[in-house]
Parts: C-alpha cells; sequence; structure tokens
C-alpha cells in the first residue's frame, strides 16, 4: 500500500472530533447512500477479511501531529515551565522524533493548534415543534483551528481505491461531518487532489510503531508499548 496525504478545508467548527473510526464509519453511510446495500455489504467484506481497500488516520491540523506518548518531558530543576507533555507536535518535530526518540524539553507554555469552546442550544419539543421549556439548554462542545483558519490533513494507505475513498469523501462534504451537522457544523471541503506521502512509507529497519488512528484494537494486536484509551458511548 501507498500512503497518501488528503487534504480538508473546515468551513465551520466541528462538534464530533475527526477520529478515524468515526470518519469510517460515515464513509460507510455515503458508500449505502451512493451503490446501495448490497455494495456496502461487499465493501465491509473486504476489511472483514483482512484485505482492506484502505486505511485511514485520524484527520490533523496541516503541520501538526500527536505527540508519540514514548517521547515524554525532561525534568529540569528549578524550572517554572509546564510539567504536562504537549498533546500536538510540529511534522518535522514527529519526523525527527521517530528517527531519533529522545526527551522533549519543558516549555512555559505549548501551543495547541485546535481550539474549543462551549455553545449552548435549545432542544425543540417533539411534539410542539417548539422551543423547550425550563431546563430544555444543553452545552455542545465545539471545536476549530485556531485564528478560525487552516486546514485539516487525513493520511490514507491504498493499493487501488484511491478513487473510491475521494468519491465517499466528497459525498460526505456535501452534508457535513460529525452531530450538529444539520445546523451547520462539521462543514468541510476538499482541498485538491490526493497527493503521495512519501516519507511515511520509507520507515525501513523500524522496531515500533506510532498510531495515527484511533481504532478498536483486535484479539492479535500487541499489546506491550504505550497506549492511550478513550471511551466512546455511540448513539443509533
Amino acid at each position: 500500500m501507498r500512503t497518501y496525504r488528503i487534504t480538508l478545508r473546515p468551513l465551520s467548527a466541528w462538534a464530533t472530533p475527526w477520529h478515524a473510526d468515526t470518519l469510517f464509519a460515515a464513509l460507510c453511510w455515503q458508500m449505502l447512500r451512493l451503490q446501495g446495500p448490497d455494495a456496502l455489504a461487499d465493501f465491509l467484506g473486504e476489511f472483514c477479511s483482512g484485505r482492506p481497500l484502505f486505511l485511514l488516520s485520524d484527520a490533523f491540523p496541516e503541520g501538526w501531529l500527536p505527540r508519540p506518548l514514548c517521547a515524554p518531558l525532561e525534568t529540569l530543576e528549578q524550572s517554572n515551565a509546564s510539567s504536562r507533555p504537549p498533546g500536538w507536535i510540529s511534522e518535522d518535530q514527529f519526523r525527527a522524533m521517530i528517527r531519533d526518540p529522545a526527551h522533549m524539553l519543558p516549555s512555559t507554555s505549548f501551543r495547541d493548534p485546535i481550539i474549543s469552546a462551549s455553545r449552548l442550544h435549545n432542544s425543540i419539543d417533539r411534539f410542539s415543534g417548539t422551543t423547550g421549556g425550563e431546563g430544555s439548554l444543553f452545552e455542545v462542545e465545539q471545536f476549530q483551528l485556531e485564528a478560525g483558519g487552516g486546514r485539516l490533513v487525513l493520511f490514507a494507505r491504498t493499493d487501488n481505491s484511491l478513487s473510491l475513498l475521494a468519491t465517499l469523501l466528497k459525498s460526505l462534504s456535501l452534508g457535513g461531518f460529525g452531530k450538529k451537522r444539520s445546523v451547520g457544523l462539521g462543514s468541510f471541503e476538499l482541498a485538491g487532489s490526493p497527493e503521495p506521502c512519501e516519507w511515511m512509507d520509507k520507515c525501513g529497519g523500524a522496531d515500533a510503531f506510532v498510531s495515527l488512528s484511533h481504532f478498536v484494537s483486535g484479539p492479535d494486536d500487541p499489546t506491550e508499548g504505550l497506549w492511550n484509551f478513550l471511551v466512546k458511548y455511540p448513539k443509533f
């Protein structure tokens, strides 16, 4: 498989994180809508048989990647710098770190390319069609890139299904991604065509891996290493 870099341009804030597993589910809905249930069954059959048509990463702010868990902060005595490692590092730092793992120097403030804020929404009564009474307000956490601009980058590995993936992403962009898309959240567009990402395909001699995807581990996946866990509660 070859790795490709797909650039997305957010047109609004989003309420659902761009995780690979959630994004894959959204693409499955697009396959169902475009080609019907039989095509979706064949599509999923390829993945279940161990012959995935493509593999997806999470979508990241352009120029940024998550900090590998094997890169802790250096401890400096008599320093007022933060003892909490950053969630994000630049792509150049990431590429250097996977070649030569090392401790990171602490800083008084680490930059976060994604900002979040809570926004109040009012629920609609299903019988009256109007806003509810007391207690009907609820908060939705929204995310956007710093300064309200920039782009997201999605990495994909595939042999010959790049055009299919691009078609599904294009279809998804017409309706938006994630929750609250009916009120404009999760709106995005594709920014150009997928581009080869050669540095991700030239990692010979590696003795470990860094996952760039949220995923459900399988029974035969390795357990030795450093892991973060995220519990999800899907709504149907």
